[in-house]
């Protein structure tokens, strides 16, 4: 949950960073938390959200106060642009969908980013992508 950790750190503390890049953040759609198995749900989610909630049960103030799409929809524009996103998800990743959607919304808010999409969701794609990561986060402090 790195990626996820990244984001509701640079959108609920943006003062503090001058660029986010999360790889493969684990942010999903309200639908896709709703169908989630349960199994799933339990063993990620749970202990954050609610435990032993099941549908539209699952979309507590807890869930909301933490859903990265959420929060960028309700965050100014001016709040989300002091830090520069670099989102990277694989095309075949289960995370796929919601990183796209918040690649559309902060594209909507016109936000500094770079998305990138590869093929698979393993540690060498990770690997390889970081390079590029960390040259956007080191010119980040360049920016005026």
């Amino acid at each position: 949950m790195g990626g996820y950790g990244t984001l509701i750190y640079a959108l609920k503390y943006p003062q503090l960073f001058a660029a986010a890049a999360p790889f493969s953040a684990g942010i999903f759609t309200s639908d896709e938390l709703k169908a989630m198995p349960d199994n799933n749900y339990a063993n990620v989610l749970a202990r954050v959200f609610g435990s032993n909630l099941k549908g539209d049960a699952r979309l507590t103030n807890q869930c909301y106060a933490n859903s990265v799409l959420d929060l960028v929809a309700k965050e100014s524009t001016d709040s989300l642009k002091r830090v520069r996103y670099w989102i990277d998800c694989g095309d075949d990743d289960f995370l796929t969908n919601a990183n796209c959607l918040l690649h559309i919304a902060l594209t909507n808010k016109q936000c500094r980013m770079n998305s990138v999409c590869g093929m698979v969701r393993t540690t060498g794609y990770w690997r390889t992508g970081i390079t590029d990561a960390l040259q956007f986060i080191r010119d980040s402090f360049h920016q005026k």
